[in-house]
C-alpha cells in the first residue's frame, strides 16, 4: 500500500518495523487473558487495550523503531474515532497506523482462533469493505482491495537454497529444538561454542543466533557488532533467558538485532520468529533499502512526540516484569 501511494523509502522501512512489532506490547499483557478460549468480558478487553500504549513505550526507547513506535501506538485507532487508546479519528490518525489497521484487520479475518474458523479470501474482502469508512480509512481500503485482487504473482521465486543458520553458544537442548521445529528442506543449521569460530562463518551464513552468556557477554556484543559492520545483511537474532530482558533495550541499539527469543522456547515460536525475520530481509531488500542495519536516531533526544497530544514522552515499562505472550497471529 505504502508503494501504491508513492511513498518514500524511509516511511516504507517504519512500516517493514512495524509489521513485525505492532503487537509487541503484548508483552505485558496477563498471558491468562491473551490465552482465553473465547470472547473476552469488558475488563479483560481493557487489560487487552493497554498493549498498543505499552508497545509504543517499549519501542520508543530503541534508536531506530521511534517513528515506528507512532504506528505501534496508534494501529487501533478507528476511522470513525471509535478506536484506542486515543480515540482520534479520520486524519487525525498517523497514515501508517491507518495502512496497518486496514493491513492487520485482514490478517486477523483470514486467521484462525481456538473461538472461530479463519474466512476465505472472498469473505474477508466482503467484510473488509463493510468496514470502508467506519473503522478503517475508506481510501485505503480501496487501494488495498485493488491491489488484492490484481496481484498475479507473490513476492519473487521461491527460494532453493537452504537458508544456512548459525548458532552461536546455543545450548544442546535448544538446538535440538530447533532442529526439530525448522524444515530440513529449508534450514540448515551449523553451531559453534565460541565467537571466535563463528566469525570465519559469518560469510557463508544467513542468520546468526546468538546466546547470551553473562560470564561473556562483552564477547558476544563485540561479535554481533561484527556481524553488523562485517555481514549486515546476515539477520542477527539473540537468545536470552527471560531475567537478562532488562538489557535488551541498550543491546538491540548496540548491535542492530532483529529479535531475540526468550526462554524457555517453544517449538512453534521458533518457526515463526525465524520465517518472519526471513520475510522482512525479503521486504527491505524489494523496498531497496537496509531494513536490518537499525537507523539511529539524534542520541541526543531518548523521547518521541505524539501527534495526539503534541507533546515529549519517554518509556516507562519495566520489560523486566513483563510477561510473554504467547505467539499467534495478531489481532
Amino acid at each position: 500500500m505504502a508503494l501504491a501511494l508513492n511513498s518514500g523509502p524511509e516511511f516504507c522501512r517504519d512500516l517493514v518495523y512495524t509489521s513485525l512489532l505492532h503487537d509487541c506490547g503484548k508483552i505485558g499483557v496477563s498471558e491468562a487473558i491473551l490465552n482465553i478460549n473465547g470472547p473476552l468480558n469488558e475488563e479483560q478487553f481493557a487489560e487487552v487495550k493497554k498493549h498498543s500504549q505499552l508497545g509504543f513505550e517499549i519501542t520508543s526507547k530503541i534508536d531506530y523503531l521511534r517513528p515506528a513506535s507512532i504506528i505501534i501506538r496508534q494501529h487501533h485507532e478507528r476511522w470513525n474515532g471509535q478506536g484506542y487508546p486515543g480515540g482520534l479519528r479520520g486524519e487525525e490518525i498517523f497514515l501508517g497506523a491507518r495502512i496497518v489497521a486496514v493491513a492487520d484487520t485482514l490478517d486477523a479475518m483470514t486467521s484462525s482462533r481456538p473461538y472461530r474458523r479463519a474466512l476465505d479470501f472472498k469473505a474477508a474482502i466482503i467484510e473488509l469493505r463493510a468496514l470502508w469508512g467506519s473503522q478503517l480509512d475508506p481510501r485505503l481500503v480501496d487501494v488495498f482491495i485493488s491491489l488484492l485482487t490484481t496481484e498475479t504473482s507473490g513476492a519473487g521465486i521461491a527460494e532453493t537454497a537452504p537458508r544456512r543458520l548459525l548458532l552461536v553458544g546455543v545450548a544442546p537442548e535448544i538446538t535440538r529444538m530447533m532442529v526439530e521445529a525448522l524444515p530440513a528442506e529449508r534450514y540448515h543449521l551449523t553451531g559453534v561454542d565460541a565467537s571466535e569460530q563463528a566469525l570465519s562463518l559469518l560469510e557463508c551464513s544467513d542468520m546468526v543466533i546468538c546466546a547470551l552468556c553473562p560470564v561473556e557477554m562483552d564477547a558476544c556484543l563485540g561479535f554481533l557488532a561484527e556481524c553488523r559492520r562485517s555481514r549486515p545483511q546476515v539477520i542477527r537474532i539473540m537468545q536470552i533467558e527471560n531475567k537478562d530482558m532488562e538489557r535488551i533495550t541498550e543491546t538491540i541499539n548496540q548491535t542492530g538485532l532483529y529479535a531475540y527469543l526468550v526462554s524457555p522456547l517453544r517449538a512453534d515460536e521458533i518457526l515463526a520468529l525465524i520465517e518472519n525475520a526471513f520475510e522482512w530481509r525479503a521486504m527491505a531488500e524489494n523496498l531497496d533499502f537496509d531494513g536490518l542495519v537499525p537507523v539511529t536516531a539524534n542520541a541526543e533526544d531518548q523521547r518521541v512526540t505524539t501527534p495526539e497530544n503534541g507533546k515529549k514522552q519517554a518509556g516507562t515499562v519495566n520489560v523486566s516484569k513483563a510477561k510473554r505472550s504467547k505467539p499467534a497471529r495478531r489481532t
